[in-house]
């Protein structure tokens, strides 16, 4: 498969962009002089030409106290749930660990954007670079952006998203008898109970960038991931916090057992490396 995803947000398609999973498949580097094409179709069908940006990949999402999966959808805040539809791991209960963490891998990061951050949880405009933010009025720096509300030109703020591209193992309690949900399978031998996944988008901003993303990032820059993301699962789980009297749930991530060649194989034959 070709390494560019087409990125759904809340139901709103993003301009395509790449990702960059791990390990990417060697390319001759860019002239700069490309022209971007598609061979012809050689039939009427053309399954086999799929290519990532012709895929909607679900969201993994943590249900929060303002925003529409919970005011429409009905989850309850610090739920996990995947497209908006089906919750994959329940809210924690007070005083009680959450019964059973997700397990997932990370198979890579897209470039980071950048989000404006408006009241409500309501959606704000999409960067791709900072300097498109300074261009239109908007600045990454909290102090900044809380200083210049008092003058006659107030910014815009705007928040660091990073998004994963995230192969998540389907609960066991989760109900899903056709593989329609979580559709890979993997059954290394006959005498192994299969285990079933599906691939899923993590946008990570916030808090969530710093508990989430940072923790992740840190582990492929300088720790147990730096040959590669497929190293190891993580589990996850979530965890509220506050803050001027503001409650929200981050992500709280453990580095799971280390993932055996032939699960790393069955990865890397997910995304075509």
């Amino acid at each position: 498969m070709s390494d560019t995803v087409s990125f759904v947000r809340d139901g709103v398609e993003d301009a395509e962009t790449p990702v960059t999973p791990e390990p990417a498949p060697s390319a001759a580097e860019p002239t700069g002089n490309e022209v971007a094409t598609r061979n012809a179709q050689s039939s009427y069908f053309d399954e086999d030409a799929i290519r990532y940006e012709d895929i909607a990949f679900p969201r993994l999402n943590i249900v929060q106290f303002v925003g529409k999966l919970m005011a429409e959808g009905g989850f309850t805040p610090g739920s996990v749930t995947l497209a908006g539809e089906q919750e994959i791991l329940p809210a924690p209960i007070k005083d009680v660990e959450q019964p059973a963490p997700l397990s997932l891998t990370v198979l890579g990061f897209r470039p980071l954007q950048f989000a404006e951050k408006l009241a409500g949880g309501k959606q704000g405009r999409l960067f791709n670079s900072e300097s498109e933010v300074v261009r239109n009025n908007g600045t990454l720096n909290w102090k900044e952006w809380d200083a210049s509300k008092a003058s006659g030109k107030p910014l815009a703020y705007f928040q660091t998203l990073a998004t994963a591209l995230v192969l998540v193992e389907k609960p066991a309690d989760f109900a899903d008898p056709d593989q329609y949900v979580f559709p890979y399978q993997f059954q290394p031998d006959d005498a192994t109970p299969p285990r079933f996944f599906a691939l899923a988008l993590w946008g990570m901003k916030g808090s969530s960038y710093t508990k989430g993303a940072k923790v992740i990032r840190t582990q492929r820059a300088c720790g147990s991931l730096r040959k590669t993301y497929l190293a190891h699962a993580w589990t996850l789980t979530t965890k509220k916090e506050s803050k001027d009297d503001n409650y929200y749930f981050v992500p709280k991530l453990r580095p799971s057992a280390r993932n055996s060649d032939i699960f790393q194989t069955f990865l890397k034959s997910i995304i075509g490396a």
